[in-house]
């Protein structure tokens, strides 16, 4: 799939290549895909091609083409796959904290227990409404928190690939939202922006613009002057204990590759 694209790196020296139409580069070099999807959108270290692992490079999806149909893409070539992605064994590596809720919202809780199986959008809404995210995210407690919208949209934002690169633009193209919510800290507005993850054996990574694209699309549409906090939430359930790790990053300047870790927690509670 992308031994042209490799190739053509290799021979100009660069450390990126393109964007490009993914339709268009496939059309070019007689390439038969399997959907633009599987290739270009990575959400884990674990999706990542053998072929782009080798050579150290990362696939981003860039949103829509002007010019031709298709969804634009770009390789990237990084140092460290930490420059894109996030391991939960380096990032979850905190002392475990109990959790326990007020009496009255745990028994407003209790209807939980009426499920066998768990989505990661009712249990984002229990860690809203039990209060252990507002705890951990240092969120004022007199705050009303109201159930986290979830979609997806088409945003356009513009951001840095790497240190010193050149502005890419992420243009029309769909990004997926699990979860975001107002609160207030120190009397402030915020805007929580999560990423929320079954904990799985299978996948012990993230992406990390999938949480970066999130924060880029909220912040593409603010009228007023909030802080955005991005969370990735790992969450799992085993014998009606939820275990949630919560790691708080930062964009610190608009680039991917410094979207940083800020804070990490691991936290459990009884359901």
């Amino acid at each position: 799939m992308w031994n042209h694209a490799i190739h053509e790196m290799k021979k100009s020296g660069k450390d990126i290549y393109g964007p490009e139409s993914f339709l268009g580069y496939c059309a070019k070099h007689d390439i038969t895909s399997k959907g633009t999807a599987n290739h270009i959108s990575i959400d884990y270290y674990e999706k990542l091609s053998k072929e782009l692992k080798s050579e150290n490079l990362v696939v981003l999806r860039l949103g829509s083409n002007e010019k031709k149909s298709g969804t634009n893409f770009m390789l990237v070539k990084y140092n460290h796959p930490e420059d894109y992605f996030f391991f939960d064994k380096d990032i979850f590596d905190k002392p475990i904290e109990n959790f326990t809720p007020d009496p009255a919202v745990r028994n407003a809780l209790e209807i939980l227990k009426l499920f066998n199986n768990y989505s990661e959008m009712m249990l984002v809404s229990y860690l809203l409404s039990s209060g252990v995210l507002s705890e951990v995210l240092g969120l004022d407690k007199s705050q009303i928190y109201y159930t986290p919208l979830t979609g997806r949209n088409v945003f356009t934002f513009d951001f840095y690939p790497y240190p010193g690169s050149e502005l890419v633009v992420h243009q029309s193209g769909q990004v997926e939202i699990d979860a975001v919510f107002t609160g207030a800290r120190n009397g402030k507005p915020v805007i929580v922006v999560a990423e929320a993850k079954a904990d799985s054996p299978k996948y012990a990574s993230l992406a990390n613009h999938k949480l970066f694209y999130a924060h880029k699309s909220i912040q593409s549409i603010l009228k007023e002057e909030y802080e955005i906090i991005p969370v990735y939430l790992k969450l799992g359930v085993v014998e009606n204990i939820l275990t949630t790790k919560v790691a708080v990053c930062k964009d610190v300047d608009g680039c991917l590759a410094n979207f940083e870790m800020e804070k990490t927690s691991i936290v459990i509670m009884d359901i």
